[in-house]
């Protein structure tokens, strides 16, 4: 069953929440009354956290209101745990409705603090958050590293209802990556924490996601029992976009059997609900779906127009995850169809949304410019050197004469002031091509992990492989640069070497300290890869005082205490 995964985060690991929105209201006046009381300042933070939370579940503006005045006196009175709290609502509001970036922030700072004051609950929703962060942006490997963390403390703890919700995005990550068996285990684990919890409303929701699993494997009468049996628990809910969207698990099944009328007629019943109520997201599903029926069972007029409706629903919110599906689905109905012409240009269209910038045939693209260009810069570089051996030759001929005139002791300072350019000159280029070499070398791992991880056998061991061979290559780098006396033999600066060794790491300290300088960013670099202030001393060929003085107006100019 499709999910639309959602960033919000319930609040039920900070307080129990009705969920009714008049009874949510009642609880808010509650709250405000004990605030108006006199309560010393733990219980007033608890309070003000409270507040922020209820009115986060009711899409309330005054959640950034209530959770900065908790953070300000959670960090006045030195209470953590509260300060954890207040930013992580201040992260999902700023995340879902003011600035994404700047509820990034305040979730790592939740985190870090969480982290520190062991508050567990805390920290796994911040990973789990994380999670769903990447699920969301398609990075599944990351996305399982979250949860996996979150579901560790989950389960230790016993957070019967986050192990529950955990092990059902994992099921659905692993299913993307199609890796079943694992999905599936994940999804039993789901139900299992589902039904101690009593909540009806994800245990059909995990259900139809095994019964989807079941019709992939093609076991459509395992499929069906799941989808009938997730269908009359969702029933029991009374969401009627639970329920039908379960409904089309049951459709699914039925037509992998050969009832594919029943199929069809329980699909477009659960498609004018979607629609008559707003849906588009499982509306554009269930066409989808609708459409799978009407090309198996070679009705391919019906098929088109069921897609062309599907693809006019998402031209407003332009989902990529839904029109890479339908583009998929017309590839199929051409092909069953016999116009290879149009499903060719379909599937183009599909491989287009499906790879990034680091998709296989982008991948390719570059390294064949980079190969080409680099090819062209090498020839270069011979001519020049040639011309250039030439060139000396000439000048030593030249120095020859005036040997004679100017005496020994001219011709070896000429001599050496000419070794030493072109030593100098000879190294830089080692470096640069070492350099480029190395970025090469990093590129193509990347590159072969990128395949390996994208391959559905889902070879783990390849990918493990290529993985040390990138870590590898970066302690190779690392190695480099703490070997490297002075800092002056990176011309143009340390950037690429700090790009290939930490992707991410410019980027990330550039938006933490704004206007940041080219000296206090190679201070915070050799920090980071634990240099002593003695080393970065050597390396800018200056004292250990000249390193702390610099220090003292890094945290001056960002207001830092303790660096």
């Amino acid at each position: 069953m499709k999910q639309k995964l959602q960033i919000l985060i319930c609040f039920w690991v900070l307080i129990a929440l009705p969920t009714a929105s008049h009874a949510q209201q009642n609880v808010i006046d509650s709250l405000q009354k004990v605030l108006h009381k006199k309560l010393n300042d733990t219980n007033r933070v608890k309070t003000l956290v409270q507040l922020a939370a209820q009115h986060m579940n009711m899409l309330d503006k005054k959640t950034k209101e209530y959770a900065e005045k908790a953070l300000t006196l959670a960090q006045k009175i030195d209470f953590p745990r509260s300060e954890a709290d207040a930013l992580f609502i201040l992260g999902i509001y700023a995340y879902n409705f003011d600035e994404p970036k700047e509820g990034l922030l305040f979730y790592r700072k939740s985190l870090k603090i969480a982290e520190k004051a062991n508050y567990h609950s805390c920290v796994e929703r911040c990973e789990q958050f994380f999670g769903n962060y990447y699920y969301h942006n398609g990075n599944y490997t990351k996305a399982l590293i979250h949860y996996h963390k979150a579901l560790e403390i989950a389960e230790k703890y016993q957070y019967n209802y986050s192990v529950a919700t955990i092990a059902n995005n994992m099921g659905l990550v692993y299913q993307n990556e199609k890796d079943l068996d694992k999905a599936l285990y994940f999804l039993e684990k789901s139900a299992k924490y589902a039904k101690k919890e009593n909540d009806n409303a994800l245990l059909a929701g995990v259900l139809g996601d095994m019964s989807g699993i079941y019709t992939e494997q093609k076991a459509y009468q395992r499929a069906l029992e799941y989808a009938q049996h997730g269908f009359s628990i969702a029933q029991k809910t009374l969401d009627s976009n639970l329920i039908y969207d379960t409904q089309n698990e049951v459709a699914k099944a039925y037509a992998g059997l050969g009832q594919a009328q029943k199929g069809v007629d329980l699909l477009q019943e659960s498609l004018a609900y979607f629609q008559k109520n707003g849906n588009i997201f499982n509306e554009v599903y269930s066409q989808i779906e609708l459409s799978r029926i009407y090309t198996q069972t070679k009705q391919f007029d019906k098929a088109q127009k069921v897609l062309d409706n599907a693809l006019k629903a998402t031209q407003k919110e332009k989902p990529q995850d839904q029109i890479r599906a339908i583009y998929e689905e017309y590839t199929t109905l051409y092909k069953a169809k016999g116009d290879y012409k149009l499903a060719f240009e379909y599937l183009e269209r599909h491989n287009v949304l499906k790879d990034s910038i680091f998709g296989i045939q982008k991948v390719r693209e570059i390294t064949e410019i980079e190969y080409f260009y680099e090819k062209d810069q090498k020839e270069k570089a011979l001519a020049l050197q040639k011309q250039q051996n030439n060139t000396l030759k000439a000048e030593n001929k030249a120095k020859n004469l005036w040997i004679a005139v100017l005496g020994l002791g001219v011709f070896l300072i000429g001599l050496v002031a000419v070794l030493v350019v072109r030593n100098r000159q000879h190294r830089l280029r080692l470096a640069k091509q070492a350099l480029k070499n190395t970025q090469e070398n990093i590129h193509s791992i990347e590159q072969e992990l990128y395949k390996a991880q994208q391959d559905m056998a889902g070879n783990q061991a390849q990918i493990k492989q290529f993985q040390k061979m990138l870590d590898d290559k970066r302690a190779e780098v690392l190695k480099e640069i703490k070997a490297e006396k002075y800092i002056n033999k990176y011309e143009g600066g340390l950037e690429e070497y700090i790009n290939l060794l930490l992707p991410d790491f410019i980027t990330a300290q550039n938006e933490r300290y704004p206007d940041l300088s080219k000296e206090h960013l190679y201070l915070l670099f050799f920090r980071e890869i634990h240099l002593s202030n003695k080393e970065i001393a050597t390396k800018f060929g200056i004292s250990e005082t000249g390193v702390r003085t610099r220090w003292s107006r890094f945290n001056s100019k960002y207001h830092i205490d303790n660096q």
